[in-house]
C-alpha cells in the first residue's frame, strides 16, 4: 500500500488519519460476531492477552 502513495503525500496523510479515526471509533462498539476480530471489531465477551488488531 505504501508504493503508490509517495507521490501523493497529503493523500497518504489523510489515509493514515482516517485509518486511526476508524480504529478509535470502532473500538467503542461491541459486536455479536467474532470473525472480524483481526480488524479490530471486538465481540461482546472477548478476552485475549495477545490481541493486536490491524486498526488500533
Amino acid at each position: 500500500m505504501a508504493y503508490p502513495l509517495p507521490p501523493h503525500k497529503y493523500s497518504a496523510l489523510g489515509l493514515g488519519v482516517l485509518t486511526i479515526l476508524i480504529g478509535v471509533q470502532l473500538g467503542r462498539y461491541r459486536f455479536e460476531f467474532a470473525w472480524l476480530v483481526w480488524l479490530g471489531l471486538i465481540p461482546e465477551r472477548f478476552l485475549s492477552i495477545d490481541y493486536f488488531p490491524i486498526f488500533p
